[in-house]
Order: C-alpha cells, then sequence, then structure tokens
C-alpha cells in the first residue's frame, strides 16, 4: 500500500503533467490564434482588393457604354452594289455638298471657305495653306527636312501642353506626347486621303488630274515651299491643331488597331459650315478583332484594358440622346459615301495609293433598339477656349472615323496612319502649333471670348 507520503508524490507528478499539457494546448491554440488572425488578415485585405476591382469595374461599366460592334452591326456590301452605289446619279453631288464652298481666284472676288473678320484682320486658320497653294510657281513641302525642330523639343511640350489642357475623354492632359493625327502625317499616306483638301477648300469643278491641280493638292496636304525651298510658314492641312487630337496611347488605340472611334454630332451642314466653335460628338470603344484572343482569355477582360489604357473610363460621364446618335449616324453614313465615290470614281491618276477590294466596304448601319444603347457623348471646347480639348476639324474626325471603321472590317479606304506618328514632329507642326497659340491669344485681346469671330459662306 501507497504511503501518503508517494500519493502526494504522484499526484503532484501527475498536476506537473496535465500542466505541462496545458501549456502545449495553449502555446497550440496561441499558433492556431496567431494563424488564424493572418488568414482574417488576409481574407480582409482580398475583400480590400475585390472591392476595389468591383469599383473600377463598375466605373468602367458606368462609362464603358455601349461597343462600336453594337451600334454598327451592318455586314459588308458586295461589290455589285458597291458599284452600283457609287454610280448612282446623286452621288457626285452628294460628294459636292460635303465640300466647303468652292475656292474662286483670280481677278474675280474671292470667295473664302472660312472668312474672319477682326479689329487686327482676316485671322483664319487655313487662309496661309489656301493662299500658298494658289501660288503655281510654289512646290508642296513635302520633302524639306529641317533639323531645328529637335533642338525646339521643350518649348513644343510647353506649347502642346497650353493647346490640350485636357485630353479627348475629359482628363487632364499628362503627357503632351500623346498627339494623334487625323490626317496621317507621312507623305504617302497623307496622299490617300487627297479628297479632304476639297472636303476643307471647295469642289474643284476642273480635270483634277491634270498635273497642276494635284500639285496645289498637294501643296494643301503638305504645305507650300517658295523656289528657294524655303518652307511657307503655317502651311498644310496635316500639320494644323485642327488635325490633331491627344489621347492616352494612340498609336496603338487609335491608329495601328483602331479600338476608339469618334463621331462629331453634328448634321452634314453644321460640319460644312463649321466656324471653329466646340461641339459634340459621340465616342465608342471595343476589343480590335484580330487582337481579341491573342492575350486575354475574354472579351470584357480586353475591353477593361483598353478602357483602363486609353483612359476612356476617365472625363465626365454623359450619355448620348437617340437623336444625338442617329445626327452622328447619319453624318458617318454620308461621308461613307463621298469618300467611296471619291476613291472610285475621283481620285487622280497621281495619287498612289490603290484602294483593293471593295466587297469589303462597310456600311455603317444601327440597330432598330438604338433607343436601349448607352452611346457615350464627349464634348470638344471651342478653338479660343482654354478648359478643355480644342475642337478637330469635324470634316478631318468624321473622315478618321470612317477610316478606323472600315479598317475594323478589313477594309483600308485610306492609308493606315505610321506609328509614332508625332515622335519627332516636323518644323511645320511646331510652327502651325505656335501660331494657333498666337492667334488664339490675339483672339482673347481683341474679339469676344466665347470663340472665333467666324463667318462662313452657306451652301
Amino acid at each position: 500500500m501507497k504511503t501518503a507520503e508517494e500519493m502526494v508524490k504522484e499526484m503532484a507528478e501527475e498536476r506537473a503533467k496535465a500542466a505541462e499539457e496545458r501549456a502545449k494546448m495553449e502555446e497550440k491554440l496561441a499558433k492556431m490564434e496567431e494563424k488564424l488572425a493572418k488568414m482574417e488578415e488576409e481574407r480582409l485585405e482580398m475583400a480590400e482588393e475585390r472591392a476595389k476591382m468591383e469599383e473600377e469595374r463598375a466605373k468602367s461599366e458606368g462609362k464603358f457604354y455601349s461597343r462600336i460592334d453594337d451600334l454598327f452591326i451592318s455586314e459588308s456590301i458586295d461589290e455589285l452594289k458597291v458599284h452600283n452605289t457609287i454610280e448612282h446619279q446623286d452621288m457626285k453631288s452628294l460628294y459636292k455638298d460635303c465640300c466647303r464652298r468652292p475656292i474662286k481666284t483670280g481677278k474675280r472676288k474671292t470667295e473664302d471657305a472660312f472668312e474672319c473678320r477682326a479689329k487686327n484682320g482676316t485671322n483664319d486658320v487655313y487662309k496661309i495653306t489656301r493662299e500658298a497653294a494658289e501660288c503655281s510657281e510654289y512646290g508642296d513641302a513635302s520633302i524639306c527636312e529641317d533639323a531645328s525642330s529637335k533642338s525646339r523639343t521643350t518649348n513644343h511640350t510647353d506649347s502642346k501642353t497650353t493647346i490640350w489642357p485636357k485630353m479627348v475623354f475629359g482628363d487632364r492632359t499628362l503627357t503632351p506626347d500623346n498627339v494623334a493625327h487625323l490626317v496621317p502625317v507621312s507623305n504617302k499616306n497623307a496622299e490617300s486621303c487627297w479628297f479632304v483638301a476639297e472636303f476643307l477648300f471647295g469642289y474643284l469643278d476642273v480635270d483634277i488630274n491634270d498635273d497642276g491641280q494635284w500639285k496645289k493638292i498637294k501643296r494643301l496636304l503638305h504645305g507650300s515651299k517658295q523656289t528657294n525651298d524655303r518652307k511657307v510658314d503655317n502651311t498644310g492641312i496635316k500639320h494644323m491643331v485642327t488635325n490633331k487630337v491627344v489621347l492616352s496611347q494612340p498609336n496603338t488605340y487609335f491608329d495601328k488597331e483602331p479600338c476608339v472611334i469618334i463621331v462629331p454630332i453634328l448634321r452634314r451642314s453644321e460640319a460644312v459650315n463649321w466656324k471653329g466653335g466646340g461641339y459634340d460628338a459621340i465616342a465608342l470603344i471595343d476589343t480590335f478583332p484580330a487582337s481579341n484572343n491573342r492575350i486575354f482569355e475574354n472579351t470584357r477582360d480586353f475591353i477593361d484594358v483598353v478602357c483602363q489604357q486609353s483612359r476612356f473610363v476617365n472625363g465626365t460621364d454623359v450619355q448620348a440622346k437617340e437623336d444625338e446618335v442617329k445626327k452622328a449616324h447619319g453624318l458617318l453614313c454620308e461621308y461613307t459615301r463621298a469618300i467611296a465615290y471619291a476613291q472610285k470614281k475621283r481620285k487622280p491618276t497621281q495619287c498612289e495609293y490603290v484602294v483593293e477590294d471593295w466587297e469589303k466596304l462597310f456600311s455603317p448601319k444601327i440597330p432598330d433598339n438604338v433607343k436601349l444603347l448607352k452611346v457615350r457623348k464627349i464634348s470638344f471646347d471651342n478653338n479660343n477656349g482654354r478648359e478643355g480639348h480644342p475642337a478637330p476639324d469635324p470634316l478631318l474626325l468624321v473622315t478618321k472615323a470612317i477610316a478606323n471603321l472600315q479598317k475594323r472590317h478589313d477594309f483600308k479606304i485610306v492609308a493606315a496612319a505610321e506609328p509614332e506618328d508625332d515622335y519627332l514632329p516636323s518644323e511645320q507642326s511646331i510652327q502651325a502649333e505656335e501660331e494657333y497659340l498666337r492667334e488664339r491669344q490675339q483672339n482673347m485681346m481683341f474679339r469676344n471670348p466665347i470663340g472665333f469671330d467666324i463667318i462662313v459662306n452657306a451652301h
């Protein structure tokens, strides 16, 4: 039989073992609690990240609106239908009506496409381009190079941020290098858009295949040079501020693989009679068909990336009304037909660009349930404004919209814009921007501040 002393000792040992086991269990419990705390922390972090993602997606959904392929749904039409459309007797009349008032020269009174009257004299953004192009002894400035543009990069950057305080979609301009040209800068590509010379300066009711007329068109596009090869400052459609827009990554999403299309909300008469003022436009975004399955597993992820990188989700959140969408669509259709007529039936023989596969021409139509679609609306500022993005020429903007829409359907109605369009801007481009700022400053000093006091002759 155990003595009392042995029993006490045994109980003490059992108590000690129990205490040791309890300590181990408490230590293990503490570790489990620590692990649970870490798991809870990770869960909260994941929930926070998910909330941010949902917030970004909601933001994207709110401003993304309808895709390009949601609004423009028609199929390509066959070559016979294209031919019949272009041969239609009304096509020439439509093309002429898509052009601003013809330019009359010589001893007769000149009727300018733009007449700007002010205390400090005539002030027309295209005036010098037009007058220099009328000088038959002048050449075009397509082969002029000026290395001085490289030494003016800093000043050029400053002028850009002043001209474009905001980007196309409404957010503040972060980098001035994102300038996209509506008519391409390279000589051959610009000449594929030869018809914009008539859109802006008037229908040439002469033999357009005449060498003199082709040289005039080139001077209007590229700018003019004197007989001593000295460039005439502030000339050339492609160099003008009215031919430029600023948006993020334009080389990818506006030129190379167009995922962005912007169409003015204007009637044809309003676009032709544009006075340099601000106007609204519909903005559409989508994936580029050839890129859909290269990186992303689904279209939604691709569109989210395009929305973010193009900064489409930034700026104001405004939806276009049904009648505004139809107005923009009407302008797009009329100028699609006009450009098709120009390239098929009127293109000068000296223009080297060849349009192929006419059966691929895309005829843009909108669905019957267009009123159910959410279409993004953006606004351009007038050319005297200092707050928003200055309005590009609506005839150049709709031309770019048509080029992008056709390219999305594998049809090149004009040559594609070159990559890095304005990486090393020409002296003419820089000079045109500086002249734009100088003229705007004069307008602020001598004229009323709401915009150019421009009188545009109606048809």
